[in-house]
């Protein structure tokens, strides 16, 4: 089905709410700083509708490389006036670069939208050891707890509850605790000059 007789048979309830997806959409990526040209959007709601993306939607995979498919073939037909004689060099050309040009055109493309998107909203703990107070702080309450007979991991745990924060930031206070200790002992061992 074309989209104009899928546009044609929906409902004007199917049609607004396709047009707040699509508006949501833009917004979103606008503020993800991935912003998407009104062309594209409707290059996506055109292929959202056909049936083979449909059957690909769990392959991101797949879609990536009908994409990459589709990149070459209007290569092809930007070129596709090249004399006989030249053709099977081009061709030839095409499947030496492709490969490579590939890895790193695509990487850097997806890397530089990935980079513009937003993380996931944190786990709520959000206490930020940025004081040597609090750091101390932490650093305590893990040696209490290893006191009590609590392992490193389990201490660290407990100390990070304590602290609002997670148990990877404690281990991080503890671990820079024990270089900055070595270097205040090497402060006192050295003779003054």
């Amino acid at each position: 089905m074309s989209l104009k007789s899928f546009w044609h048979h929906l409902s004007t309830v199917d049609k607004k709410r396709i047009q707040q997806a699509l508006q949501m959409a833009k917004e979103a990526l606008e503020k993800a700083g991935a912003p998407i040209e009104e062309e594209a959007l409707r290059l996506a709601s055109e292929i959202s509708e056909d049936a083979r993306f449909q059957q690909f939607t769990d392959r991101p995979d797949q879609i990536a490389r009908a994409a990459i498919v589709a990149g070459v073939l209007q290569e092809v037909r930007e070129n596709i006036d090249i004399p006989a004689e030249r053709w099977d060099v081009f061709l030839q050309q095409m499947r030496q670069e492709l490969p490579y040009g590939l890895r790193s055109g695509f990487r850097r493309g997806v890397n530089s939208v990935a980079k513009g998107l937003p993380k996931k909203p944190s786990t709520g703990r959000n206490e930020v050891l940025d004081t040597p107070e609090k750091r101390k702080k932490a650093c305590d309450l893990v040696s209490k707890y290893e006191r009590m007979g609590d392992s490193k991991r389990v201490a660290y745990a407990k100390a990070a509850k304590e602290m609002n924060c997670s148990a990877r930031t404690i281990q991080r206070a503890w671990k820079s605790r024990a270089g900055q200790l070595t270097k205040k002992l090497k402060k006192r061992s050295t003779p003054p000059h």
